[in-house]
């Protein structure tokens, strides 16, 4: 199956699951409301593979043929003996296996009932568990991975659910969870910032392009290696869509500083599409970089559309970490590759509750933009972050709503001056310390009268800035499903409050779906008795800041 038979599929499923109709704890009808990023069932397009073979761990045997009255016992066998381009169904139940290889476009999905085989992932759960002692899967070119839930899976090495090196694959509707990839042994390098074993969960090297789709990531986590949920490293692209990646932890054994991005790692000239993703409660420990996602070594990828809460790094950007060079101790920088080589653009995403411990309070709550790097940063809301931090790169800054200090310092021989435009700038903006070449034009200041030429400085910038309170009965949190479920006491008079971020006290979390008095949010809130909706920080009617910041463009479009 290739890469385009398997996108058709997987869209022509999805656009069937229009709406998810939920149903509140009193029985009453609820409101009909879409959660975009929730694994879900897919209808699969049975002629694109030349056999269908049936898998049942509760009622198959090794002995028999694969039909489905007869299915195999195990997913070893069956992957070992099915051929090339065809569909594994796993019927419900716990494969504890592991090192399963897959072959050229085969597919394994899961969800299956044991009897009649009726398919809905959510009812009939295949797991495939690594007992904390294997991988549990190796890529191959055009397979397909759906439906699964993966979890527990151990290698000292890349890639504890899934390494694939230079091939490409979709994973879709699955729950990646509890997986855990261990540094080499006697790790000691002399340097920080050094390779390790990258990828808690999957891993992808070499030109892999890998399609990730409605997953979960949770809990993941490395020992030294960057990427807890997910690390690609050397001229891999893909897309990165609709998926959420919650608590995975990098380095939490790292005495050398060799696990950046806690959630995702993008490196060595990769440059994937990662949009409409949620990344919250992520964490890089240590001294290590960016909580949410890194980028390094002149990778370029599109993020966009994400919302980024409560992500955490040791030392620098609680929510995105991006650097041309890489950090390099014992060898020459390399040139700065031209643009149309080089680019890294971060548009129309959320930033709230993000924060980095490098500083008091930290500097790069929202991102370090560095390192000789070049992009677009447009139409984003940065709001409860202590910090925007942009350093030694050339970057046009567009149309923001930031409400956090701003530092934009220093320069490079062979960037090319930045320059920020349209923007909302409301707290202080330091460029004291060797001033880079920017130049600020028509944007409005309300935190910092310096900036008067050609910008307008204002008192008040009239925006939507009051988070709105709401009482809470109880508050439930499930370690299974990462969500809380969230019972109000009274009607919810807000609308269109998907993906919108609340918090309350340290705790945060985004809203996953609605119904009447009950909001069901991705995060742990359990045990709270008010929350707060964050507002949108729009400008209000009468606002001095109409046109600027992400109202005057709707969809921040690229140069």
């Amino acid at each position: 199956m290739n890469s385009l038979d398997r996108r058709n599929s997987f869209r022509l499923g999805l656009s069937l699951l229009v709406l998810i109709i939920l149903v509140g704890c009193y029985g009453e009808t609820a409101q009909i409301v879409l959660d975009q990023r929730l694994p879900r069932t897919i209808d699969l397009q049975a002629s694109n593979y030349s056999k269908h073979l049936y898998v049942s761990v509760s009622t198959g045997s090794d002995e028999n043929d694969g039909t489905q009255s007869h299915p195999w016992a195990s997913l070893n066998h069956a992957l070992t003996v099915a051929p090339e381009r065809s569909a594994l169904h796993v019927a419900v139940g716990s494969y504890n296996e592991g090192d399963l290889q897959l072959k050229s476009n085969q597919a394994v999905f899961g969800g299956y009932s044991a009897k009649g085989w009726q398919r809905d992932i959510n009812s009939h759960p295949t797991i495939v568990n690594g007992e904390g002692e294997q991988r549990l899967f190796i890529g191959a070119d055009g397979a397909w991975l759906d439906g699964l839930t993966l979890t527990q899976g151990l290698v000292r090495g890349h890639g504890a659910a899934l390494t694939c090196v230079a091939v490409d694959m979709t994973v879709s509707n699955c729950w990646i969870k509890n997986n855990r990839s261990l540094g080499p042994e006697e790790w000691n390098p002399v340097h920080r910032h050094e390779i390790s074993n990258d990828g808690g969960a999957i891993y992808a090297a070499d030109g892999a392009d890998l399609i990730l789709k409605n997953n979960v990531f949770a809990y993941n986590t490395t020992e030294n290696g960057r990427g807890a949920a997910l690390a690609l490293h050397s001229n891999c692209n893909g897309e990165i869509v609709a998926n959420v990646f919650y608590a995975n932890i990098s380095g939490d054994n790292d005495p050398k500083r060799s696990s950046d991005g806690g959630a995702l790692s993008i490196f060595d000239w990769s440059s994937p599409l990662v949009e409409d993703n949620l990344f919250l409660a992520n964490e890089a420990l240590t001294k290590n970089d960016a909580g949410g996602i890194f980028v390094a070594l002149w990778s370029s990828p599109l993020v966009r559309k994400n919302v980024f809460v409560q992500n955490i790094s040791g030392d620098d950007a609680g929510a995105i970490f991006v650097g041309g060079q890489e950090h390099r101790y014992d060898g020459p920088l390399d040139p700065i590759p031209p643009k149309n080589e080089f680019y890294v653009r971060i548009e129309d995403n959320v930033f709230h509750g993000n924060r980095n411990n490098a500083g008091k309070p930290g500097n790069s709550g929202v991102m370090r933009f560095t390192m000789e790097s070049r992009g677009s940063i447009a139409g984003n809301i940065m709001a409860e972050n202590p910090g925007f931090y942009i350093q030694r790169s050339e970057v046009e800054v567009r149309n923001n709503t930031i409400l956090e200090p701003f530092i934009f310092i220093e320069t490079k021989e062979g960037l090319k001056p930045s320059y920020a435009e349209g923007n909302i700038i409301s707290d202080t903006l330091n460029m004291d310390e060797d001033p880079a070449p920017v130049s600020f034009i028509k944007n409005i200041f309300s935190g910092d009268s310096r900036w008067q030429e050609e910008n307008t400085h204002v008192s008040n910038l009239k925006l939507d800035d009051e988070p709105f309170v709401l009482n809470v009965v109880s508050a439930e949190y499930s370690d299974n499903t990462c969500q809380t479920v969230v019972l109000l006491r009274k009607d919810l008079e807000l609308t269109n409050l998907q993906d919108r971020v609340i918090r309350s006290g340290e705790k945060w979390g985004i809203i996953s779906s609605i119904q009447p008095k009950q909001l069901i949010v991705w995060g742990d809130l359990g045990s709270i008795d008010q929350i707060e909706i964050m507002p949108t920080y729009k400008p209000l009617s009468g606002s001095p800041s109409l046109g600027y910041g992400v109202n005057s463009m709707g969809e921040v479009l690229s140069k």
